[in-house]
């Protein structure tokens, strides 16, 4: 079976070089931001280049906030995940202190 049906069939639809953009928001880790108005997909886009991703790219939150929401999005505690926020930015380490 080959390993790569869809991409085949859309490089050749397309062509050899194909940008996949706004991946479903829970496809991608935590730390991607979302796009505006609470829209569930990510801010993010990947270069696939034949049968494989070659580049990969995504937005980081740039708030406290978004932290915080990526978390919830993916169900995951804050206390479990505070080893992130403290490697994170300072703008982004609001919610090490929470309960």
């Amino acid at each position: 079976m080959e390993a790569w049906p869809v991409a085949r069939r859309l490089f050749a639809v397309v062509g050899k070089l194909v940008w996949i953009t706004g991946f479903d928001h829970l496809g991608v880790p935590l730390y991607q931001a979302a796009a505006p108005a609470g829209r569930m997909i990510a801010r993010n886009a990947d270069l696939y280049f034949g049968p494989g991703e070659v580049v990969g790219a995504g937005q980081r939150h740039t708030a406290g906030e978004g932290v915080g929401a990526g978390l919830a999005v993916h169900g995951l505690p804050v206390d479990e995940y505070a080893w992130y926020v403290l490697i994170c930015p300072p703008a982004l380490q609001w919610r090490v202190t929470e309960p």
